[in-house]
């Protein structure tokens, strides 16, 4: 697990309705895009696009380097995009840019076009509307249920592991 830090710039062509603030976490996915091959898009929780990892020397200074800032193609060289999205963290937040810390160990797939489960993003809004979130007072109940929820998913990690193993024996 390592922990990489990176700039998020071009917010200001991004209107979003959720603007982030330092402590929130960002969403980063790899873009192929016609300016720049080496693209990583930013999102907010809301999947709004709020901006993009620097990824020149106009947009990352060699002061934001010496402070350990990658750029987007030293970012993908550094953790695997492929059909995953990594998330962030903001650091420091400025009306006109982001900085943010990304740990290489929290990601989830992304569901490509053509997937057969179109992928669906819920919000802790939605989340709360729905009457499936419930105030909790105490931490303790909060890490017992994240507890759980990380046997669950080393359970569901085996499953698909299992499952990718008898594809690859059936020759698909």
């Amino acid at each position: 697990m390592c922990i990489l830090k990176a700039k998020v710039v071009g917010m200001n062509f991004h209107k979003v309705e959720t603007p982030v603030e330092t402590g929130d976490y960002v969403i980063l996915a790899a873009e192929d895009n016609e300016h720049d091959p080496d693209a990583v898009a930013v999102y907010n929780g809301d999947k709004e696009i709020i901006g993009y990892i620097a990824n020149s020397d106009k947009t990352l200074s060699p002061n934001n380097r010496k402070n350990g800032n990658l750029d987007a193609t030293e970012l993908q060289k550094q953790i695997d995009f492929s059909n995953k999205e990594f998330y962030g963290e903001v650091d420091k937040a400025f009306s006109s840019c982001l900085f943010i810390k990304i740990d290489d160990g929290k990601w989830s797939y992304i569901n490509k076009p053509g997937d057969d489960v179109p992928l669906e993003f819920v919000t802790a809004n939605e989340l709360a509307e729905i009457g499936t979130v419930e105030s909790v007072t105490d931490i303790s109940e909060l890490k017992a249920e994240v507890e759980s929820l990380k046997a669950i998913v080393a359970d569901l990690h085996e499953i698909v592991l299992d499952l990718k193993l008898i594809a690859i024996s059936r020759g698909k």
